[in-house]
């Protein structure tokens, strides 16, 4: 694995001494997994972000993919939470487990195709193959070392009105309150009985084509309402919603909800929260045009449409 492509390549960069040192101690960590795991590793795959990724080939001539996560402190989900899911789940709606080592921060999945992005497809089309990816994955067994929904209000919490003072307030404030509202209501209506396995951040990059069909890679490994998770499609394909963003985004949050039995009211909360908060990160991480329209999505739906 002699080659770190772009980005998990820039991360490493940025870490400095701590991803010298992760760096410098790869290859043998490679070797060992090649010898516990009786696998031949090839060159890393490009694109992955937060992790090293590449094909491997098993003993009895399988293939498979080799996936080692990057250190900690980039602001990503801990490995132990995706891999909880991804045992909880064992295959349903999501990429199988072959093995595990959480103290090295890698594991061994099943092969999979393309990226939903990728594949031509309308949105419409796209939400409805995930939206079955999830009902599958909801169905999963709680797995101890998953987040819970208070882990993930908090982090809400402490993450959006920082960045936009950081940012120099590129929104209302109206707006900033009203993500805190609807965090506030989140967290008031907490029914922990209507919980599921969510993979929060279910979009079309997070979705791969399998033999069994479309499943989800990349889980944050959470128990937590399922509205959570529709709340990431509202956000998605803000261009297909700019005609009229307030009906269309509700006509969205119908169609989600008739097909996955979640509730309208959650889901456009999670909807206005995730446009708040991806539209703010995208502008610190230079993807600002991106951004921008995510921060005007979300000014349109700080009251819900009529």
């Amino acid at each position: 694995m002699r080659t770190i492509h772009e980005p998990a390549n820039s991360k490493l960069r940025a870490m400095g001494k701590t991803g010298e040192a992760w760096l410098a101690g790869l290859d043998a960590l490679v070797l060992e997994l090649e010898r516990r795991w009786d696998i031949q590793v090839g060159e890393a795959l490009a694109g992955g972000s937060h992790a090293v990724v590449a094909r491997a080939v098993r003993t009895d001539g399988g293939s498979c993919v080799l996936k080692i996560a990057l250190p900690d402190g980039m602001g990503v989900t801990p490995f132990c939470h995706q891999t909880a899911a991804l045992r909880a789940a064992d295959g349903r709606g999501y990429v199988r487990l072959l093995a595990c080592d959480n103290e090295n921060r890698a594991c061994l999945l099943e092969t999979l195709g393309r990226p939903l992005r990728d594949s031509g497809y309308a949105p419409e089309q796209q939400m409805n193959i995930i939206c079955q990816a999830l009902r599958e994955s909801w169905a999963s067994p709680y797995r101890p070392g998953l987040q819970s929904g208070h882990d993930i209000l908090r982090w809400f919490r402490a993450f959006i009105r920082p960045l936009w003072e950081e940012l120099g307030r590129p929104c209302p404030e109206a707006v900033i309150r009203a993500a805190y509202d609807a965090l506030d209501a989140r967290g008031a209506d907490y029914r922990q009985e209507s919980f599921v396995l969510i993979h929060g951040d279910a979009h079309s990059g997070n979705v791969l084509q399998s033999p069994r069909g479309f499943v989800l890679i990349d889980p944050d490994g959470i128990w937590y309402e399922k509205a959570y998770d529709l709340g990431v499609l509202m956000r998605e394909w803000p261009d297909a919603l700019e005609l009229d963003a307030a009906v269309m985004g509700l006509e969205r949050c119908q169609y989600l909800c008739e097909r996955t039995d979640a509730d309208i009211r959650a889901t456009w909360q999670w909807g206005f929260i995730q446009s708040v908060s991806t539209g703010l990160l995208c502008l610190k991480t230079g993807m600002a045009d991106h951004g921008k329209k995510l921060l005007k999505l979300a000014a349109v739906w700080r009251v819900p449409a009529a």
